[in-house]
């Protein structure tokens, strides 16, 4: 069964990545700020999270994964869209990268590698 999957993004970014994500969902819900993703995660169950990493101001994606992971649901799988190498984030030590992210990609991402893996994350 398709997954209900949260997709919170720039505004500028937030069209493109529908169209992809959409092939995938039973329910697709789209926010761009932590206020509203906050809000849908209180009132869905969601199977997985695609989030970029600076789709309300810097970092803020990973504080939302961090949320999710914590306060509402740690079977979520999170798959964080980053600007430049997720090695920066793995490399500087700081754990809660590793604990609340199930999957890293960097933009530009292809249709093909995010569909495969939303593919892998649903099951």
């Amino acid at each position: 069964m398709a997954p209900n999957i949260l997709l919170a993004s720039q505004h500028q970014k937030k069209e493109a990545l529908q169209s992809i994500v959409t092939k995938k969902a039973s329910g697709l819900t789209v926010v761009d700020s932590m206020v509203k993703a906050e809000k849908a995660i209180v009132e869905t169950q969601f199977q997985i999270a695609v989030i970029d990493e600076n789709f309300d101001g810097l970092e803020t994606g990973w504080l939302l994964a961090k949320k999710i992971k914590k306060y509402f649901d740690p079977d979520v799988k999170v798959i964080m869209l980053v600007e430049k190498s997720h090695r920066n984030y793995f490399d500087s030590g700081r754990n809660e990268f590793r604990e609340n992210v199930d999957w890293v990609m960097v933009f530009p991402i292809s249709e093909e590698q995010l569909l495969h893996e939303l593919d892998r994350r649903s099951k």
